[in-house]
């Protein structure tokens, strides 16, 4: 489970960085296991990243704000 900061941040900009797919998939899989609960903003902007790899990764976090719910 999450500890410390993790437990707290509520948003996480990675725009202009060199996240790409599997960076997306990563971050959804973390998502969906818990990490992060308090999360509510995710910033996905110019990065090399697919369409598809961004939406998954905010579809994970919709979910997840969902379970907090």
């Amino acid at each position: 489970p999450p500890t410390g900061v993790q437990t707290k941040l509520k948003g996480l900009s990675l725009t202009n960085t060199q996240i790409a797919d599997a960076g997306c998939a990563a971050l959804a899989a973390a998502l969906d296991g818990g990490a992060l609960p308090a999360l509510e903003n995710l910033n996905l902007h110019h990065i090399p990243a697919s369409d598809a790899s961004k939406a998954s990764a905010k579809e994970a976090l919709e979910r997840s704000t969902s379970r907090r719910t």
